[in-house]
């Protein structure tokens, strides 16, 4: 499998509680594809913004395990999908910025979600819970 992104590979600390990391989710990715199924199978898909989709895919949607990358700003999301959206654990990374790990439901951050590097947060439908 050939990846459409290049990054230099760096070791993040481990959080205190275990979260797939990004070697894992893409680990995961690769097993999925060797899994082909009638429902899903694993694509290829570029977008016509030069944005890239690598993953499983259900009704022409990113749904089950994926990588997104955005041509926009070289942003990418490493996780769960369901219907087009960022569902289940992921992790946002974002140039120059440190990697957001945690739990999304429909495209927002909900639950427990840390930076690389930094303290647990707590989110409730994409808002900071104090």
């Amino acid at each position: 499998m050939s990846w459409f992104f290049a990054s230099k590979k760096t070791e993040t600390p481990k959080p205190e509680q275990e979260t797939p990391s990004y070697d894992d989710l893409v680990k995961r990715i690769e097993e999925l594809e060797q899994q082909h199924s009638k429902d899903q199978e694993c694509v290829t898909r570029l977008y016509y913004d030069g944005s890239l989709y690598q993953g499983m895919m259900k009704e022409d949607k990113p749904h089950g395990k994926g990588i997104f990358c955005y041509a926009h700003d070289g942003s990418r999301y490493v996780g769960e999908w369901e219907n087009g959206l960022f569902h289940g654990e992921g992790v946002f990374y974002k140039p120059y910025y440190p990697a957001l790990f945690g739990h999304w439901e429909n495209h927002i951050l909900h639950g427990e979600a840390w930076y690389d590097k930094g303290p647990k947060m707590m989110y409730e439908k994409g808002k900071l819970v104090l």
